[in-house]
């Protein structure tokens, strides 16, 4: 959890926080199924989250790509990732994590 927290800041800030983009907003709770749910949301330009491919793997430093790093330290801690626009603008992702 202190790793995806961790990642997820460091995009909003990044990514989502900039020149009057409005605040960065984080939820936890537990889902019915006991997950530990972790939900933030920024205001920023959001991404193409549908084209992101959160499944690649990397053969050779030649496969190395220097964006996105952070979703898929995430992505392999995590049960489950979801990401959602948050309308008008910026991005809504959840993390579902097992309570240990």
């Amino acid at each position: 959890l202190k790793v995806a927290v961790h990642e997820l800041v460091v995009n909003c800030v990044e990514h989502g926080y900039q020149k009057n983009s409005g605040n960065v907003d984080f939820f936890i709770g537990r889902t019915e199924d006991d997950l530990i749910c972790l939900t933030v949301k920024d205001y920023g330009k959001g991404f193409n989250f549908s084209e992101f491919n959160l499944n690649r793997k990397n053969n050779s430093l030649d496969d190395i790509q220097p964006r996105g790093w952070g979703l898929l330290i995430i992505n392999r801690l995590a049960e489950r990732l979801e990401f959602n626009h948050n309308n008008p603008n910026g991005t809504i992702v959840s993390v579902y994590i097992a309570d240990q």
